[in-house]
């Protein structure tokens, strides 16, 4: 094959001819060829750098001033600007530090960050190095030997480039920078298995998903750098330079060695995005640092364009499928960029482009009642935050924004609608949240953030609730008796995020009583929220999400989670990982591991072979009833997944939550013929307190607030039953053991149960069930 350097010595068309014949033979396209050639050819490496200064027009000066200086002085007196100050609160620093409730953490942190020490998906404390020590993932482990030469090598290579970089620092500023040391962060491994990715291979010839136990998200985990907001808010606070430093080591080390468009860390645009986001608001903090040299400024800024650039030329969407939440952070990324390189015509084109991008997706990827397409509420979560800090950070960093008309800057620049559904979105978590302050596990839960600006406490959603109470000025967002009092009262990311004009409205307005929060239905997602003071119940009833495609959803269809007096007794499992396992993968989204009714051992939906990320369009979900009162709330839904079958049948479930008695009927419907197994599940909350009752069939929940409650069914001698030991998934890569409630029997169609959960002493009535079928309260 012709060597790569020799391309220099061919041009025009013949170049061209050469191209596409290579490309031809390679099966790869001439566009994807060509950026191939030019990241790894010598003669070219240098393109994407004159790129840059050709959009800055140094072209037109080069030879008569320095490109450091050129780049510094069309970007030095921008940075410095007043917009950036209020994004960073800079000016009330003093209020902020005075009233921070937790800066302690934030610092121990910063410090654990300091030493490469990372927590991130499951994994535990790890320092990460080239000398890693990994513990592996279900017997899966991996070891890449790393010799001291090198790592010296490595360790060299950073410590020039960070000579060149500050040549022109004073001397004690250079000796700081250069003294104790650093020890490299290896970018391109999963630090939980120890398998590592080649960092010489082109973006998109990277493959993922084949090796068992290796997890691709965990270098993107790493590399999404939310903890380089972390050193900026620890340097806030102290003022320690030694978080300067850090963050100008990291900074040099990833781009040192994740070459652009080659490694692991180039495969997916919305991580490359959502980096862009956390580089661009963490150097907001140091830009008035002293270490923060015009060399610096120019390789900061460079790599940004650079982003942009690979963002833009590798958005995610298909002309055949939806777009999704990943299309969603690749315009988030192109607007932090667009912003922050605003004063070139580059920047402005990429934020016209991602304003105007954003409300097309809002409107698709966002139903009318507000909740998100995903079929999950741990993405929700993530669109929420992805919309909501992009307007977030044009609003405040826009002229007219005075400290407090956050809404009608962000109409002026989104449009009242594009508000409006962000409104909306806050809304469902309002309704959503559990006792505690949590989000239940609907769908895959994968951590996603785009900020971390507090601790890593990621289902707790109240936190949002916060910032909507402040930036709509709602007081109906300000719950003030969430379960998790200590995480809430601490109020800290509203420091953070809006200051002391935030703090001062927070505190200004009335709060509500979770109590106070009524049932309710979203029904363009399918999620049915039961709430009664301290008892809440929510069920999944909706499509599998996408457009039908299912990325996300699990086979949960009436499927349900249950609070009673503020303890969390019936769950979701969760999510646990995606691709290092397709067995534990297709095990949480399993039909099995849901809160609901299997046949025959089959899939509400049909798992898509050779996919991870689809399911077939078959339970096709309809809702018969709904029906919410002050007595009582009634759902009637059914699902149409076990039709496929030689003798097909229907599930219907009808759940009813007697809020004046706090007891919950589930009865399950099963429409059709033939014989099938019927299994039945419920998967316990690992903390909760129960024992058998008084038949082996019946289960006592004990200490549930001051009383105990007991899950029966009106069906004991059909059913056998078993105690089997579950698994859930507090949050993406972590496992733990959970008792499973399963009752099974072979039985003929159709046929009908009841499962009750109330007060140990109740006697069951059928006319109690019955009263609210008939509507007859």
């Amino acid at each position: 094959m012709i060597k790569i350097e020799r391309l220099r010595n061919i041009s025009g068309t013949k170049l061209h001819l050469l191209i596409f014949k290579i490309a031809h033979r390679m099966v790869i396209k001439v566009k994807d060829l060509i950026y191939f050639i030019i990241a790894k050819n010598p003669g070219l490496s240098y393109k994407y750098e004159k790129l840059f200064l050709k959009n800055t027009g140094f072209s037109n000066y080069k030879h008569e001033i320095d490109k450091y200086d050129f780049i510094n002085a069309i970007f030095a007196e921008i940075i410095k600007d007043e917009c950036w100050d209020r994004v960073i609160n800079f000016k009330e620093e003093k209020f902020i530090k005075e009233n921070l409730k937790d800066g302690q953490t934030i610092i121990k942190n910063a410090d654990l960050y300091i030493s490469h020490v990372f927590n991130l998906l499951g994994s535990g404390k790890v320092k990460v190095s080239y000398r890693l020590k990994p513990e592996g993932v279900e017997d899966n482990l991996y070891h890449v030997f790393y010799g001291e030469k090198e790592i010296k090598n490595c360790i060299n290579k950073i410590n020039n480039r960070i000579s060149g970089v500050f040549k022109n620092l004073k001397e004690d500023k250079l000796r700081f920078l250069q003294k104790g040391g650093y020890d490299p962060i290896d970018w391109h491994v999963d630090f939980k298995s120890g398998y590592q990715w080649d960092r010489e291979a082109w973006y998109k010839k990277i493959k993922f998903g084949t090796i068992e136990g290796a997890d691709i998200k965990v270098p993107w985990e790493l590399s999404r750098c939310y903890h380089f907001l972390t050193l900026g808010q620890a340097y806030f606070i102290t003022r320690d330079e030694k978080y300067t430093k850090e963050f100008i080591y990291q900074f040099i080390d990833w781009v040192e060695n994740n070459t652009v468009q080659f490694g692991v860390n180039w495969v997916c645009t919305m991580d490359v995005a959502i980096r862009a986001c956390n580089w661009v608001l963490s150097f907001l903090y140091f830009k008035n640092s002293k270490l923060i040299s015009k060399e610096f400024l120019y390789e900061f800024i460079k790599n940004i364009f650079i982003h942009g650039l690979h963002i833009r030329k590798n958005l995610e969407k298909d002309p055949f499928s939806p777009k999704t939440n990943h299309y969603i952070s690749n315009l988030a990324g192109l607007i932090y960029i667009g912003k922050f390189l605003d004063n070139l015509k580059f920047g402005r084109s990429l934020l016209d482009f991602a304003i105007r991008e954003l409300n097309k997706e809002v409107r698709h990827q966002v139903y009318n009642d507000g909740s998100s397409f995903e079929a999950s509420m741990s993405y929700h979560r993530l669109v929420l935050e992805l919309l909501f800090y992009t307007v977030l950070f044009l609003t405040k960093s826009h002229e007219e924004f005075n400290g407090y008309n956050f809404k009608d800057v962000a109409v002026k620049i989104f449009g009242d609608g594009y508000i409006k559904k962000i409104f909306k979105m806050f809304e469902v978590l309002k309704y959503c949240l559990n006792p505690d302050g949590y989000i239940p596990q609907i769908g895959d839960n994968d951590n996603g953030r785009l900020h971390v600006l507090w601790g890593s406490d990621v289902p707790n959603d109240a936190y949002l609730l916060q910032i909507a109470c402040v930036f709509f000025y709602e007081n109906s967002f300000k719950i003030t008796d969430f379960n998790c009092t200590d995480s809430y009262k601490r109020q800290d990311e509203i420091l953070w995020i809006f200051g002391k004009a935030g703090y001062e409205i927070f505190n200004k307005l009335d709060g509500i009583s979770k109590n106070s929060i009524k049932s309710y239905s979203f029904s363009n997602s399918g999620w049915f929220v039961m709430r009664k003071n301290n008892n809440f119940l929510m069920i999944s009833a909706g499509q599998n999400g996408q457009g039908g495609s299912g990325g996300h959803a699990h086979n949960d269809k009436l499927s349900f989670e249950l609070y009673l007096n503020g303890k969390s007794v019936i769950i979701d499992p969760g999510t646990y990982l995606y691709t290092s396992s397709s067995e534990w993968r297709n095990n949480f989204r399993s039909t099995a591991y849901h809160n609901t009714v299997s046949i025959n051992n089959r899939e509400q939906n049909r798992f898509v072979e050779k996919s991870l990320f689809l399911l077939k369009d078959d339970s096709n979900v309809r809702i018969n009833r709904w029906i919410t009162s002050k007595e009582y709330d009634l759902l009637d839904a059914e699902h149409y997944g076990f039709t496929r079958f030689k003798d097909p049948v229907i599930h219907q479930r009808q759940i009813i939550f007697d809020k004046k008695n706090i007891r919950v009927y589930i009865k399950d419907i099963i429409k059709g013929k033939g014989r099938h197994l019927f299994e039945v599940f419920f998967h316990l909350n690992k903390n909760i307190e129960f024992e058998k009752g008084s038949n082996d069939k019946l289960i006592v929940f004990k200490n549930l607030g001051n009383m105990n409650f007991k899950l029966f069914t009106q069906n004991k001698n059909v059913f056998d039953f078993e105690l089997i030991e579950g698994w859930i998934s507090p949050g993406y890569g972590e496992k733990v053991k959970a008792p499973v409630l399963r009752y099974y029997s072979k039985i003929e169609a159709p046929f009908e149960s009841l499962f009750m959960i109330a007060e140990e002493d109740y006697e069951f009535n059928e006319y109690d069930v019955n009263r609210f079928l008939k509507h007859d309260v």
